[in-house]
């Protein structure tokens, strides 16, 4: 928990208070940024004001002894997905052009083969790469 102060964890009950989301380039270096540079809020009250409201009427609203903090979180989730796609998409855009390339090559060394033989077949010239006799 990154909060401002120092606070021991067993004085509040925590719970989420939001979604994953990427940290900001100036606070990457906080521990509730982790590994994977994602956070999400957090909601602390105390122990006392927790039990006085009664467990299940713990709320998110701003109340008196409420400690808004971060914690680190993993990956999220329609990020990795959106990377993932495009990563698939690139992969078949290269592999689209690639193939085009071979088989314009391959369609171009035949008819130049082709012209070959047909100049051989006639007694002609050849035309393409070689011209030797």
């Amino acid at each position: 928990m990154s909060a401002r102060g120092s606070v021991r964890q067993d004085q509040y009950i925590c719970k989420p208070g939001g979604d994953c989301e990427a940290c900001p380039s100036n606070a990457l270096t906080d521990s509730a940024c982790g590994a994977t540079g994602n956070r999400r809020p957090i909601h602390c009250i105390t122990m006392s004001l927790y039990e006085s409201l009664g467990h299940d009427n713990f709320t998110y609203s701003s109340q008196e002894g409420q400690l808004a903090a971060w914690e680190p979180c993993g990956k999220i989730v329609s990020v990795e997905s959106a990377d993932y796609w495009e990563f698939v998409l690139c992969n078949l855009a290269f592999s689209v052009v690639g193939l085009f390339i071979v088989f314009t090559r391959t369609r171009r060394t035949a008819a130049v083969h082709y012209k070959n033989l047909v100049a051989r077949i006639r007694g002609g010239v050849r035309v393409g790469w070689s011209n030797r006799p």
